[in-house]
């Protein structure tokens, strides 16, 4: 009998690429119209139709790709840490103190954060704290926080496709104005679409470690290894 786990994650990800892939195909088209004679006709044949859902899928792939590192960069460097600081119901420093005091693979983790990847106290803290809850995931939480990281990964990978149909949207409402400045407005919608997108996505982590351990039982008591 199958794992139901691995069957939700292999269809989660399939749903991560393809959902993108087609968004941006979309909105390839509607920014270069000649873009559509590269796409199949899919009311032509099965074959062409099959064509059509691989070229979506390889673009949501590059997608994914592309978001994971400039996302996943940009928030681990910066917005993690400050989104962290803001909303986690516990000292950062508190924590990290504690679980250096109880845990090897968070010390090591820590030091590579601070030594190898040149973080600041602050971000090399939240990683690690970050990913030392990943690894201590209860065993009857853990479908529901892959879930959660799955739901994180769409926000990631809905960010680009977003931020492009932020900027049509716009051209075609600013476009109307008919001043020299509003030219400049899709841009600077696009800007402000891709810092809501990265900031989401940091949510999207805090509810990930939220949902694999409570933060506020090693605030008060340390109570697991």
């Amino acid at each position: 009998m199958s794992d139901p786990l691995i069957n939700w994650k292999s269809f989660d990800l399939h749903i991560e690429n393809f959902l993108p892939g087609i968004i941006l195909a979309s909105e390839m088209v509607r920014i270069a119209p000649s873009v559509k004679n590269v796409f199949p006709d899919m009311s032509n044949s099965i074959i062409n139709a099959t064509l059509a859902v691989a070229l979506f899928y390889a673009i949501g792939l590059l997608n994914a790709l592309t978001a994971r590192f400039v996302i996943d960069s940009i928030s681990e460097r910066w917005v993690r840490g400050l989104v962290f600081d803001k909303l986690v119901h516990g000292d950062r420093s508190n924590l990290a103190q504690r679980l250096k005091e109880k845990d090897s693979d968070f010390r090591a983790d820590l030091n590579c954060e601070i030594n190898e990847h040149n973080r600041r106290q602050r971000t090399a803290e939240w990683n690690a704290i970050y990913r030392w809850a990943l690894r201590s995931v209860d065993f009857n939480k853990k479908e529901e926080v892959v879930r959660r990281r799955a739901q994180g990964r769409l926000v990631r990978g809905l960010v680009f496709p977003g931020m492009l149909a932020v900027f049509i949207l716009s051209d075609i409402l600013f476009s109307k104005l008919g001043y020299a400045w509003s030219t400049a407005l899709p841009y600077v919608a696009s800007v402000l679409s891709l810092a809501y997108g990265i900031t989401a996505y940091a949510y999207a982590e805090l509810m990930n470690m939220a949902e694999a351990y409570d933060i506020t039982l090693l605030s008060k008591f340390g109570s697991k290894t």
